[in-house]
């Protein structure tokens, strides 16, 4: 199999451009989500982890 090569270039000017072989490709940024979400797990309320292993269908010894 073949490996393809993509070459993405941030330029000086803020632009970013991308190249697959010798071709320039139409490529846009996606709009920045407009804060991080916050994790919300808590230890205390999930699931004990000896009770999410027994649910995952994995056999000991295995």
């Amino acid at each position: 199999m073949r490996k393809a090569t993509v070459r993405v270039e941030w330029r000086l000017d803020d632009s970013i451009a991308v190249r697959y072989q010798e071709n320039y490709l139409q490529v846009e940024r996606c709009p920045e989500s407009a804060k991080p979400c916050a994790a919300n797990f808590d230890l205390k309320k999930s699931m004990p982890v000896w009770k999410a292993a027994q649910g995952s269908g994995h056999r000991s010894g295995e």
